[in-house]
């Protein structure tokens, strides 16, 4: 399942790692990384976002990330993963968003 979905052309939500193996460490609202995410804006930082619609295309071959833009946290859902939905500062280009819808229907 993509780890990103539209849901506008300036609204996306993110999945972040569920910490399956014990080297990941698991991104929750209590972390430091978590609270980095919901504060980054009392915080003076930009968060920029980098996305793809799948890891592999149909040939297996790595598909690229696309560079969306700086984005500012609206609110999230969850815990693991936390499910963040996020405003971006300039819409998705439309074969973009279309891409991503698709992915996910």
């Amino acid at each position: 399942r993509p780890r990103h979905i539209p849901l506008a052309p300036c609204v996306l939500r993110r999945h972040t790692e569920a910490g399956r193996t014990l080297r990941v460490i698991t991104t929750t609202t209590y972390n430091s990384s978590g609270q980095r995410y919901i504060n980054h804006e009392k915080r003076g930082t930009n968060v920029v976002l980098f996305v793809r619609s799948s890891r592999t295309d149909i040939n297996g071959r790595t598909r690229p990330y696309f560079c969306v833009g700086r984005a500012r946290y609206v609110e999230h859902r969850s815990e693991r993963p936390m499910q963040i939905t996020w405003e971006l500062h300039d819409p998705l280009p439309g074969d973009i968003f279309s891409a991503f819808r698709a992915a996910v229907a």
